[in-house]
């Protein structure tokens, strides 16, 4: 579903990917559902966090589609038990925190970004106790929760849409309806959906109604519904779609009050102590701090590393990423769960491992908080598409997990999969890639901790240092009297460097893959050495 948000952007694609998202302006096939909600109003509870202060600034995080991950009782679709039983794996990898894909009652009984119910756990999931527990286990092993929440748009299913569509209850104006289509002329077709002789607003899907984010009591609403999860315990949200929250006619990008809302869901959290707030896109970098985000993905660094890795050459882009003044508190990525952002890592370095790494290696480095897909740490690969299956890329994304190297159920299910298995589910699982030294799980287990064990990985400053060649990216990380220097050689080809460092006469002891190499500078500070052909190398400064 989230494939199609670029179509808010670029309006040159927007028939085509409106045409991909099930697009069109009949909605005649939507019905929407009666039924009960709880809208009760949420107080604040006290809420300490069981988590070590800024905890989230530290963290490396898994992003997790709960039902394609680890299911538990045999019905052959993920479930939070499931997790729970590999939280244990997560933690040896290294990871503190973890962002769940959409466990709402959801319309669409997959993805999961068409909520039905706003204050119910999916309950093919297990509910609500699930997730309970599932967060006393993971703060327990140190790991944050995050939820992802949906509050641009609901499901046409949710009964508040039903009321919405009749007029019931006073919930007509919970959701943008017009009497006739306002012809967005940049749109086609229209985002305007014909139901019951009037039109509502569902840009990504005729069964996503957008919420009139303007109405004080749909704000209210949400914010309640959040503190209910707060309440439990969760450690924050990552936020779906803020871009389109509200729209001045067609416009959706840069809106005032879309800001002015941000700041307002980012102040109810901190009401909550030691809480993380996630927005899953900004129109700029710098508007993640400014405008109430806390953090945002940096979409466009993450295609800059992977083209990087892939290409051979430090990709054009990259140096204006890293000068970002945002960047430490952006959140970054290689891939996710959504098309625009690429396919699995494997398929977009055609199953490539030393350039995968070196990917792995430029995001682990970098200032910001990264977030791992789900899978990415063992290699798995789109899911099969089989002759005749109406899989979709989108679910290609998200097969279920490869644990083992069982042709039929890769160790996720005792049942029959609700999707098929990863194309490469046999040779890259856990089970097979915890035995192999030098694979991409250790790759990432290495870096992740690393990372773990240098502040100023996590905290520090970062410098670009010029290195007299098109495919060696080069920068140091500065906390404190920490320095640390990081050297990737994108290219095929080993490469003769020189690289200005801070200080002169000293030593610099190899870190990252831990040979026993080191680096002496002169008394300029410049150090001299040739850097093997698709190599990344981390040096420390010595005492």
């Amino acid at each position: 579903m989230r494939s199609c948000r670029r179509s808010l952007i670029l309006a040159l694609l927007a028939s085509a990917l409106m045409a991909a998202c099930g697009g069109g302006s009949d909605a005649s096939k939507v019905e929407p559902q009666s039924g009960q909600l709880d809208l009760s109003p949420v107080a604040v509870a006290a809420s300490p966090s069981a988590l070590p202060d800024g905890w989230y600034r530290d963290a490396v995080f898994v992003e997790i589609y709960v039902r394609g991950y680890q299911d538990s009782d045999g019905d052959g679709q993920g479930d939070i038990d499931g997790l729970i039983s590999r939280l244990d794996y997560l933690a040896e990898l290294g990871v503190k925190g973890i962002w769940l894909m959409p466990v709402f009652a959801s319309g669409d009984h997959d993805h999961g970004y068409g909520v039905a119910d706003y204050r119910k756990i999916e309950t093919e999931f297990g509910g609500e106790a699930a997730l309970k527990r599932l967060i006393d286990a993971a703060h327990a092993r140190g790991i944050g929760v995050l939820l992802d929440y949906v509050m641009n748009h609901s499901s046409s299913s949710n009964p508040l849409f039903h009321d919405s569509t009749y007029g019931l209850e006073n919930k007509r104006d919970w959701y943008m309806w017009r009497r006739e289509d306002p012809g967005w002329s940049w749109w086609v077709p229209s985002p305007w959906r014909r139901l019951n002789n009037a039109y509502y607003y569902a840009p990504f899907d005729v069964a996503m109604p957008d919420f009139d984010l303007t109405n004080e009591a749909v704000v209210s609403y949400h914010i309640a519904s959040m503190r209910k999860w707060l309440n439990l315990g969760v450690d924050g949200f990552r936020m779906d779609a803020v871009q389109n929250f509200i729209e001045n006619d067609y416009l959706t990008e840069n809106q005032p009050e879309t800001f002015a809302l941000l700041k307002r869901l980012h102040d109810e959290l901190d009401k909550y102590p030691n809480r993380f707030m996630v927005c899953e896109d900004v129109p700029a970098p710098e508007y993640a701090a400014q405008n109430g985000c806390g953090s945002a993905f940096f979409f466009g660094l993450h295609s800059a590393l992977v083209a990087s890795a892939r290409d051979g050459v430090v990709d054009s882009k990259l140096a204006a990423y890293l000068a970002s003044p945002a960047l430490p508190q952006m959140s970054t990525i290689l891939t996710n769960h959504d098309t625009f952002a690429g396919d699995r890592l494997f398929n977009q370095f055609g199953g490539d491992e030393a350039k995968y790494k070196l990917a792995i290696a430029s995001l682990l480095t970098l200032p910001g908080t990264p977030f791992i897909y789900y899978g990415d740490e063992i290699g798995i690969s789109l899911a099969t598409k089989e002759s005749g299956s109406a899989i979709n890329h989108d679910h290609q994304l998200r097969p279920p997990m490869s644990w083992t190297a069982d042709a039929k159920t890769a160790g996720f299910t005792t049942g029959s999969p609700f999707r098929s298995l990863a194309d490469n589910s046999a040779a890259y699982n856990v089970a097979s890639q915890q035995a192999t030294g030098g694979s991409i799980y250790a790759t990432y287990k290495q870096l992740i901790a690393l990372r773990n064990g240098e502040a100023a990985l996590r905290r520090g400053d970062i410098t670009p240092i010029a290195s007299g060649s098109a495919s060696v990216l080069a920068f140091t990380r500065v906390l404190g009297g920490e320095k640390l220097l990081v050297v990737i050689n994108y290219g095929d080809a080993a490469a003769e460097v020189s690289l200005t460092t801070p200080g002169g006469n000293a030593t610099w002891n190899n870190r990252y893959p831990g040979s026993d190499a080191s680096l002496i500078s002169d008394a300029t500070g410049v150090v001299s050495f040739k850097l093997p052909a698709r190599s990344a190398q981390v040096y420390k400064l010595a005492p």
